[in-house]
C-alpha cells in the first residue's frame, strides 16, 4: 500500500469515530425536575444559614 493510501486510512479511522460521537446529541438536564425532586426531599429551604429545612418544623 501506498503511503498516501494508508495516510487516508489513517485519518477516517480516527475522524469517523468522531464525527459519531460529535453528532450524538447531548443530553438535557430539566432544572425544574430537579428543583421538584430537591425541595420534596430536603423541604423549600428558608432556614436563613442556620442548617434547618423547611419542611422540618421550626424552633
Amino acid at each position: 500500500m501506498s503511503p498516501r493510501i494508508s495516510a487516508l486510512l489513517i485519518t477516517a479511522a480516527v475522524a469517523v469515530p468522531a464525527l459519531i460521537v460529535a453528532q450524538q446529541s447531548t443530553e438535557r438536564v430539566d432544572l425544574n425536575v430537579l428543583h421538584r425532586i430537591k425541595v420534596a426531599e430536603f423541604g423549600s429551604g428558608g432556614g436563613g444559614g442556620r442548617g434547618r429545612g423547611g419542611a422540618q418544623g421550626g424552633r
